[in-house]
């Protein structure tokens, strides 16, 4: 018998729940006459999603390479 991993697992839970979400999603949107792209749920988080992941990580990158000293840590009066 083949015994399946937990990562596994947590695998088809998360497909399964984005299948259920996707499906639930659409057939509200569609309910409410939404046509093509807009039967996507929350549409317009998806499509900016990427952009705010990119500006998080260039806001990290940022944080870790330029480290505030004592010199520039306060603006001088």
């Amino acid at each position: 018998m083949v015994e399946i991993s937990i990562g596994s697992v947590l695998l088809i839970i998360f497909f399964v729940l984005l299948l259920v979400y996707l499906l639930i999603g659409m057939t509200f949107n569609y309910g409410k006459g939404a046509r093509g792209v807009e039967l996507i749920p929350n549409y317009e988080f998806w499509c900016e999603l990427p952009a705010y992941v990119i500006e998080g990580w260039m806001f990290f990158c940022r944080l870790i390479t330029c480290r505030p000293t004592r010199d520039n840590m306060y603006d001088s009066i």
